[in-house]
């Protein structure tokens, strides 16, 4: 008990379970950390863990909350939970909806792993990515204003577009070619 406590620790992931039936739940400590509360004056309850999801990611995601086609009916979800008024954390849940026979849901258990510090790593590679594209552009740009009587040709490829047309533009040939790193690899490494 004590390794696997460690482990939850070390990877930010926490154990749950609720009984749809009793009301009962059940967390790990480290469920207590992902929200940050003290398991001796609180007691989770399954409508507030749900309820903590931001509106506008709860309103897209697959909450469980109708019977599902069979019993053990996995489901996985990442969004923005207000962990406590005023502090949003991204959190990875990955759970199961167990059913009685007759498919009614008596259970859920699964883990809940605090995903924020890779969620914000990817937002602002996004946004990186965003800027070298924009800069690749300003200076395809600049070539084209610089050299409309010179003669020589440009063009710009960069990622996130359809590469048709720019695959077509290298075709036709360019003295100068302004790219970004991932879509000029990405083009050589499909020759």
């Amino acid at each position: 008990v004590a390794r696997l406590a460690r482990a939850q620790r070390a990877a930010r992931i926490g154990t749950w379970e609720f009984d749809l039936r009793t009301g009962d739940v059940w967390w790990s400590d480290e469920m207590y950390r992902v929200f940050p509360r003290d398991p001796a004056t609180w007691k989770p309850t399954l409508a507030e863990f749900f309820g903590s999801i931001l509106e506008d990611d709860r309103n897209r995601l697959p909450i469980p909350m109708t019977p599902p086609a069979s019993s053990d009916s996995p489901y996985s979800f990442t969004a923005r939970f207000e962990v406590v008024p005023g502090r949003v954390r991204y959190l990875r849940v990955e759970g199961v909806v167990e059913c009685d026979a007759d498919r009614v849901p008596i259970e859920m258990f699964g883990t809940t792993q605090d995903v924020t510090d890779h969620m914000l790593a990817d937002e602002r590679l996004r946004e990186y990515q965003r800027q070298l594209r924009e800069l690749a552009s300003q200076i395809s740009d600049s070539f084209t204003a610089y050299g409309r009587h010179s003669g020589v040709t440009n063009t710009v490829i960069f990622g996130g577009v359809n590469q048709t047309r720019q695959v077509d533009m290298l075709a036709r040939g360019v003295d100068v070619l302004v790219a970004t790193p991932g879509r000029l690899l990405d083009l050589l490494g499909q020759k």
